[in-house]
């Protein structure tokens, strides 16, 4: 990461810092945030919304910077287009939590979103840098503007990133979110179409049974690299002992416990909806997920569970298998007509 320079901690207590034409001391806002991963459909917006009442904290729930980056190609240092795009693209986060929000949503009006855009262009166009400086100064502009000195954000299936966050984020800390797997693969199974939290074509009990595995093993091995800078975070304990579990999370991150934790009485999106059971896998994709990862639901005390297979189990995983594969084969269509279309 490269130094700060521009204004000083007294000359941003004057103005606004959320539209600071250059970047932010180092005294506004500290640079060793939090980053949350794990599995999707595992509690991690509850998780946000536990994080978002320990004091001096700002958690973003939800926040794909790293991803979008390398979707549009974004380089290292950023051109003109980079900043422009990645400008646009925080911008929308803003707004999309404003509408549809439940957790830390930003003390920011639309209004505003774009002089914020225009101030964090201006500030990366004078000085260049990566989306990982970019982010970090998103970050601290919002965290600053919540009344806030420290930062994290929410970032499901990055696990599988954790080395390259480092080199970005060397101080940072990680925390896991991980949840009992039969749950998991019911709640992606289940999915409404309608969902804004995913498409439930994506589901196979093959594949989500491996990333399942592996973001245990994620864990497993970052324990020994990380140590203290690593901590886990089970969805069972989060909604059975909330207080508990948020008393321990501010000790992992060096805070004042949260005093009397508010839970929302709206259920998590991970939780059951209508009449729907949240364990309701079919006897063959209990012994599929078993087979897959026995080892690992035993590491982290998770009871193996076995239904009766069914014939009909079968046909069930056939039109699962035939939706999976439509689907990424049409998404792998649809990126293949985009690049020729862009040639």
């Amino acid at each position: 990461m490269a130094d700060d320079t521009g204004l000083s901690a007294a000359q941003i207590d004057t103005c606004d810092p959320l539209f600071a034409p250059i970047r932010l001391p180092v005294e506004i806002c500290t640079r060793d945030p939090l980053i949350v991963v794990g599995m999707p459909r595992s509690g991690s917006s509850f998780l946000s919304h536990i994080l978002s009442q320990i004091p001096d904290w700002y958690v973003f729930d939800d926040l794909y910077t790293q991803r979008k980056a390398q979707e549009i190609g974004v380089d290292t240092p950023m051109n003109a287009r980079d900043v422009k795009k990645l400008t646009y693209y925080l911008g929308w986060q803003i707004r999309a939590r404003l509408r549809f929000g439940l957790y830390a949503v930003p003390n920011v009006t639309e209004e505003e979103v774009a002089a914020l855009d225009g101030a964090l262009a201006q500030a990366f166009t004078d000085r260049s840098g990566s989306w990982a400086e970019m982010q970090e100064e998103f970050m601290r502009r919002l965290a600053k503007r919540a009344g806030c000195t420290r930062w994290g954000y929410k970032m499901p299936g990055a696990f599988r990133r954790i080395p390259e966050l480092r080199q970005h984020y060397p101080q940072a800390r990680f925390m896991f979110i991980l949840r009992n797997p039969y749950k998991v693969l019911a709640s992606y199974k289940h999915m409404p179409m309608s969902s804004q939290d995913g498409d439930p074509r994506r589901y196979h009990p093959i594949a989500y049974a491996i990333y399942w595995r592996m973001a245990v093993r994620s864990y497993q091995r970052h324990c020994k690299t990380l140590g203290d800078g690593l901590t886990l975070v089970q969805f069972e304990d989060l909604v059975g002992q909330p207080q508990q579990t948020a008393n321990r999370i501010a000790y992992f991150l060096g805070a004042t416990p949260p005093k009397d934790v508010h839970v929302p009485e709206k259920p998590n999106t991970s939780h059951a909806t209508g009449t729907r059971k949240p364990d309701e896998l079919t006897g063959l994709e209990h012994w599929i997920l078993n087979k897959i990862a026995h080892r690992e639901m035993a590491a982290l005390k998770y009871d193996l569970q076995q239904t009766r297979v069914r014939p009909a189990d079968f046909s069930d995983l056939i039109r699962t298998t035939l939706r999976f594969s439509g689907f990424h084969l049409g998404r792998l269509l649809g990126r293949i007509k985009a690049r020729i279309g862009s040639s």
